[in-house]
């Protein structure tokens, strides 16, 4: 079973793997947060105005939680660029997954996300499991680019988490998330 778009599941794997148990295999697909966040404009109706953030869908309001559950005010978080908004979340989520969710499962993948880490996942699966089928094409969107500005953000937020995820013995895959898939 593959749940897609599991986005809430990082905070209940404690619950998942109490559930599912230790004979599964569990994969993770790690995206750029700025790819994570065109992906939500696409979804949402495109960028606010003047960029500023608002809830319009249920990730937006996930991000919107997410900075209250850490004491900011909702007032506070509605005058903050989207950018912000979604980099904060996005980084705290890489630091939950990192806390809860790989200590607990000791099967488990680590996958950035684009067309050669998923192709070359489904290959070494299949081969694993004996089998002979052929992985669909896997199907990328275009990497976003929002400037020179937050290009450079989002790319120091995957450092900061890469370097949590360091300071806690684990391996991030810097290098395949930097790719901005």
């Amino acid at each position: 079973m593959v749940p897609k778009k599991f986005t809430k599941g990082v905070y209940s794997f404690p619950l998942i793997h109490e559930v599912i148990g230790n004979n599964a295999e569990y994969i993770i697909t790690l995206r750029h947060p700025l790819a994570m966040v065109q992906s939500v404009l696409d979804k949402s109706g495109g960028m606010p105005p003047g960029g500023i953030f608002s809830v319009r869908s249920a990730i937006e309001r996930w991000a919107m939680d997410d900075w209250m559950k850490w004491g900011v005010a909702e007032a506070l978080v509605k005058k903050m660029s989207y950018i912000d908004v979604f980099l904060g979340y996005w980084k705290r989520y890489h630091y939950q997954i990192a806390m809860e969710a790989i200590p607990t499962m000791a099967a488990t993948h680590l996958l950035p996300y684009g067309r050669a880490h998923m192709m070359g996942a489904v290959k070494k699966f299949y081969e694993g499991f004996g089998t002979n089928l052929e992985a669909e094409p896997f199907k990328e969107a275009p990497k976003p680019d929002f400037g020179a500005k937050e290009n450079q953000k989002g790319d120091a937020v995957v450092q900061q988490v890469a370097a949590f995820w360091k300071s806690l013995g684990l391996t991030f895959p810097l290098e395949g998330v930097l790719e901005r898939n």
